[in-house]
């Protein structure tokens, strides 16, 4: 959770520097990127919680040489798919922020020099992500917050000096952050290179391995798909909330940045549990998949429950705390968004953690299919018939809370039964 909030923390820096000391918009200029950036770059985060599970998996089987290939093989992956990612990034941005999103013309061009800016510092991100998976799999998690708390300071810092000093507005907190992720791809790099265990990245053994590599994407790109049909999902949602004017994109955008603290906390177990399934189903330990996964089940409603509440009480506040004079429409527009969500974010936690679960035991496609039907399908769908006959905010913020619940009770009936099926063939020595 700790790892989110400062991941996060680069986000909602950029947001607080430019909303108390920059250009009047620039906070919705930022805002309006989101879409576009989740919609890349998580295709890529899923491929990078491919290699999470398979060092897990390798790990669990107690299998040397599979856990040395799988690190060989992650590094000069995470390249390859940060430079895509900064290719795609920087080519595409205009044409989606202005045919696809239809962002308000009076923030277009801060969005496309923050946006083309931040993609050429996600190659640093991605190499960082795929790093931590590593680490996060063989149990290791305090050094990559320690890291990327020496790198959220770093960030805040430079935000201050590119914006207070050197008054380049979206273009500095862009840089910033650029600068940040590059930082601490840095450190991680060499902490592993530093390892006496199994995951000790050894330069000379760096190289793309088909097996491993094969593996990597088997459970990487179904949850990267997954990740992007919720973002596609919530394109067509975004580009008919930019319908409601620059104000209240703002307060939304304010509004979602806040939210995600919570959406991310939650998730938090979803990748702890995913670890824990995957080595467990390595070492045919199924009674064990099943604890790991109910007990992040329900950590994860209490943080949802108890968080996302307390979130949307504050919001207010939160609100006003955020953006430098507000307007009511701004504020009120977050706190409706915040009402619609954050009140409701126990029920991403349940999802989040079954869905993560299936990815740990090796059934990542079937996540995948759930939640295209369960979140992406019923939200298009509720655009273009609920909304349609009732084009209200609230109607529309309405389709998120629904599909979180839909996609829950459809990811935990079956990983029931895929359990209890793979634990039988286990058993028979089937598998």
């Amino acid at each position: 959770i700790l790892s989110q909030f400062l991941t996060l923390g680069f986000s909602i820096a950029d947001m607080v520097v430019v909303g108390r000391f920059g250009l009047v918009g620039s906070v919705g200029a930022i805002g309006a990127t989101n879409t576009m950036i989740n919609l890349i770059i998580v295709l890529f985060l899923g491929i990078s919680t491919g290699a999470g599970v398979a060092t897990a998996r390798a790990l669990g089987e107690k299998d040397a040489q599979k856990v040395r290939d799988t690190v060989g093989t992650a590094l000069p992956t995470a390249i390859i798919c940060g430079a895509i990612i900064a290719s795609v990034g920087i080519l595409a941005s205009r044409w989606f922020l202005t045919d696809v999103m239809k962002t308000p013309a009076d923030l277009l061009e801060r969005a496309i020099t923050y946006i083309r800016i931040y993609f050429i510092g996600q190659i640093g991100s991605i190499v960082y992500l795929f790093c931590s998976a590593i680490l996060r799999a063989a149990g290791e998690t305090k050094i990559p917050l320690i890291f990327l708390a020496m790198s959220g300071v770093l960030n805040f810092g430079l935000n201050l000096f590119f914006v207070l000093v050197l008054k380049q507005d979206v273009a500095g907190v862009a840089t910033s952050t650029a600068i940040s992720n590059f930082f601490s791809a840095f450190l991680i790099l060499r902490e592993l290179s530093k390892r006496t265990d199994q995951i000790k990245l050894v330069f000379k053994n760096i190289g793309i391995k088909k097996e491993r590599l094969l593996y990597i994407l088997k459970i990487g790109v179904p949850a990267g798909i997954n990740s992007c049909m919720f973002h596609i999902a919530n394109v067509i949602i975004q580009r008919s909330l930019n319908g409601f004017g620059s104000e209240v994109v703002t307060g939304l955008s304010a509004a979602h940045t806040l939210e995600t603290l919570v959406a991310n906390s939650a998730a938090s177990f979803m990748h702890a549990s995913m670890n824990f399934c995957a080595q467990n189903a390595g070492a045919g330990k199924y009674d064990r998949v099943r604890k790991s996964a109910y007990l992040s089940a329900a950590c994860a409603a209490v943080v949802g429950l108890v968080f996302g509440n307390l979130m949307y009480y504050f919001s207010p506040q939160l609100m006003r705390l955020y953006l430098k004079g507000p307007s009511e429409a701004t504020v009120k527009a977050g706190v409706i968004r915040m009402a619609y969500n954050c009140r409701y974010y126990v029920l991403v936690g349940l999802m989040d953690s079954f869905t993560g679960a299936l990815r740990g035991i090796g059934y990542s496609t079937t996540s995948l299919i759930i939640s295209v039907l369960g979140v992406c399908g019923f939200r298009i769908v509720w655009n273009y018939t609920e909304f349609a006959k009732t084009p209200t905010l609230e109607c529309l913020l309405t389709a998120y809370p629904i599909s979180w619940a839909l996609t829950f009770v459809a990811s935990f009936i079956f990983f029931f039964f895929i359990v209890r099926k793979v634990e039988k063939r286990a058993f028979k020595g089937e598998l």
